[in-house]
């Protein structure tokens, strides 16, 4: 039995992710109609898509003799991006959403190396500020920039 290709399994966790999608949004949102559209109606519309450009990458892989070869996992930026998202989503509640940004991004620039410390700093105080600039001044939202709860 031959080993399925890059393309292969990429389809087919296209369309598993987007009917995923698509049940959850149907059994779980109202739809709405197209000129009165429910909170169900962009997810299931994305899921669609996404199942739909899955089959069509898993039929002209089917019909496609040159196959890809899985790629060797780089191992340390999925470590370094991955513990990044898993500091954010601690520090989130605890902290707010600006002290989050910047030790995602300092956790995540780690991932090839190629920002100093003194660069990774800067990039992070930047987003920060950008992030409270136009999600708290710009678009008023009301969610927890700088909090300190334990």
């Amino acid at each position: 039995m031959k080993k399925p290709s890059a393309n292969t399994i990429s389809a087919v966790l296209a369309i598993a992710i987007g009917a995923f999608v698509v049940l959850y949004g149907v059994s779980t949102y109202r739809l709405g109609t197209i000129q009165r559209m429910g909170p169900g109606m962009v997810p299931v519309l994305f899921g669609a898509i996404l199942s739909v450009l899955g089959a069509i990458l898993l039929i002209t892989e089917y019909f496609n003799s040159a196959r890809t070869e899985l790629p060797a996992i780089a191992w340390r930026p999925l470590i370094w991006v991955l513990t990044g998202v898993v500091a954010f989503a601690l520090i989130l509640p605890i902290l707010g959403v600006v002290p989050a940004t910047a030790f995602l991004i300092l956790i995540s620039s780690r991932a090839d190396g190629a920002l100093s410390i003194p660069q990774a700093l800067g990039l992070a105080a930047a987003m920060a500020f950008l992030i409270w600039v136009v999600f708290g001044l710009g678009l008023n939202l009301p969610i927890p920039f700088l909090t300190w709860r334990l």
